[in-house]
């Protein structure tokens, strides 16, 4: 339990706490609980941060590697260019905001996630930029969340990606869904400048109560519009079979 204060390195340096213990819970014991410094965690399972805000302004607010699972509740993510790093493992947010840091003045990437990473996250707002699917894809699933990327595409990268979400809402001053393989929106808003589901792509999927597309449709990949929702009312949380 930390107690209200600000811990981790002086302002520009570069602090990484490392999470290496399965079952570990990092608290905030009343509000107001700061670090100035990025963490991380490798192959640890069942991690909880909650009620705190990562403001890592050199670099990544959260880093999770090789099988780590890593639970975040409201709580607020902070970081330089790219606030979230998952690679070959599995972040779940719950009423928590990702975001750039104040001294960083555009938008990079809100996640990348790398090697097959799952990112779960309900009643959350992602508004650090992108979501990037890199090397061995990633599995999204979004329930009552807002993505904000600001000029960069809502995702990008490799191919390989696959977004799950239902009661969200998606906003991009540039192009939308870009990298991905399969993409399955129930009840959502999708707003882009351009080219709201790639270049034609990805198979795509809509249900049909209160779905709204707006921007340009131009390059827009084949939308099917499903007679029932396709999406679960409960999505399958971390340790659930992908």
């Amino acid at each position: 339990m930390l107690s209200s204060g600000t811990y981790g390195g002086a302002a520009g340096e570069l602090t990484i706490i490392d999470l290496d213990v399965s079952g570990l819970r990092l608290i905030a014991a009343e509000p107001g609980v700061t670090l100035l410094a990025g963490v991380r965690a490798r192959g640890a399972r069942d991690v909880v941060l909650e009620g705190l805000t990562v403001d890592c302004r050199s670099g990544q607010a959260l880093t999770v590697l090789d099988g780590a699972q890593v639970v975040v509740v409201d709580s607020v993510l902070m970081g330089r260019a790219r606030v979230v790093h998952v690679d070959g493992g599995a972040l779940e947010l719950h009423g928590s905001r990702v975001a750039p840091t104040a001294h960083q003045s555009a938008h990079g990437s809100s996640a990348q996630l790398l090697g097959g990473a799952l990112l779960v996250a309900r009643d959350s707002v992602l508004s650090g930029g992108s979501l990037f699917v890199g090397q061995g894809g990633a599995d999204v699933r979004f329930d009552r969340c807002v993505l904000d990327s600001g000029d960069r595409p809502l995702t990008q990268g490799q191919r390989g990606g696959r977004m799950l979400a239902r009661e969200s809402f998606f906003l991009s001053r540039g192009a939308g869904f870009m990298a991905m393989d399969e993409i399955v929106l129930s009840v959502a808003v999708v707003d882009t400048a351009l080219q709201p589901f790639g270049r034609g792509d990805a198979e795509v999927r809509v249900g049909p109560e209160l779905f709204a597309l707006t921007g340009s449709e131009a390059g827009a990949a084949r939308v099917e519009r499903l007679g029932v929702e396709p999406v679960p009312m409960a999505l399958a949380p971390i340790g659930a079979s992908r």
